[in-house]
C-alpha cells in the first residue's frame, strides 16, 4: 500500500533494501497513468454501445520496461526507474517531453484520486466499470471480457466456443510410421557400415597376421643362430 503526503510520497518496496525505493515505484505509476491518457485512442469499431478505446503504445510500454528495466539492474538505463523509462519510451515512440508535463500538472491529482479510491486487492480488476470478482484465470477473465460486448466478436465466438470432444481435428495426432524410403535409406546405410567394417577388419587382421609371422621368423632365426654359435664354440 502507498500513502499520499505533501511532500514524500512512499510505495511499497520491490526489493527490500535495493536501491528502488517505494517513491519511485509510485512515480512509475503516475508515468504509466500519463502514458495511457496520451495514447489512448478509440478503436473504431462498434461491438458494445459505448466507442471502445485502446492503448497500444501502453500496453508496448507495460510490456518492454518488465523486461528491460529489472528491479535488479546495475546500470540506470537498464534498472527500474525513470531513466529507463523514458528510453523505453522514446524506443516505442512515446512522446518523453508530454508524459514529464503530465506527471508534473496532474501527479497530485492522480496520487489523490488513487488514494481515495484505492483496490480491494493487488490483483484487482474492472471490466468496463465493473468489479471483476472471479479467479484470476486467463480462460475466466477472457469470458468475462467477451460477455461485455453487445455484439461478440469473431475472437470471442472462436474462444467461447465449448471443445467437441469428438472432434478428431483437434487431437493431436499420432506419429505416423517409417516410409518405405526411410527404411531403404536406414538398410543402405547399414550396409555402407557393415562393408566398411568388414573392410578395415580385414585390414587390422591381415596386418596382425604379417607382424606375428614376421616375428616368429625372426626367434626362429635368432633360435637357429645361438645353436650356430654353440656348435662354434665347441
Amino acid at each position: 500500500m502507498w500513502g499520499l503526503a505533501p511532500t514524500f510520497r512512499a510505495g511499497t518496496d520491490p526489493d527490500g533494501g535495493g536501491q528502488v525505493t517505494g517513491r519511485e515505484v509510485i512515480l512509475e505509476d503516475v508515468r504509466q497513468l500519463c502514458i495511457h491518457e496520451l495514447t489512448v485512442a478509440p478503436t473504431g469499431e462498434s461491438h458494445t454501445l459505448r466507442q471502445p478505446e485502446y492503448a497500444w503504445k501502453w500496453w508496448s510500454y507495460v510490456a518492454q520496461f518488465l523486461n528491460e528495466c529489472p528491479t535488479t539492474g546495475t546500470d540506470p538505463l537498464h534498472m527500474f526507474g525513470k531513466q529507463c523509462s523514458e528510453r523505453v519510451m522514446r524506443q516505442i515512440g512515446i512522446d518523453v517531453e508530454k508524459v514529464q508535463e503530465c506527471e508534473l500538472t496532474t501527479q497530485d491529482e492522480k496520487l489523490k484520486y488513487q488514494l481515495e479510491n484505492s483496490a480491494w486487492s493487488e490483483d484487482a480488476l474492472r471490466i468496463n466499470g465493473w468489479r471483476y470478482s472471479g479467479t484470476m484465470d486467463a480462460d475466466l477473465v477472457t469470458k468475462a471480457i467477451c460477455a461485455g460486448f453487445v455484439v461478440t466478436p469473431e475472437p470471442c465466438a472462436r474462444l467461447a466456443a465449448p471443445a467437441n470432444p469428438f472432434n478428431v481435428d483437434n487431437l493431436p495426432r499420432a506419429p505416423e510410421g517409417v516410409s518405405n524410403s526411410q527404411l531403404m535409406e536406414v538398410f543402405i546405410i547399414l550396409a555402407v557400415l557393415a562393408v566398411g567394417f568388414m573392410y578395415f577388419y580385414k585390414r587390422s587382421l591381415t596386418r596382425h597376421v604379417h607382424t606375428a609371422l614376421r616375428e616368429e621368423v625372426m626367434l626362429e632365426v635368432q633360435s637357429q643362430m645361438a645353436q650356430y654359435k654353440q656348435l662354434g664354440d665347441l
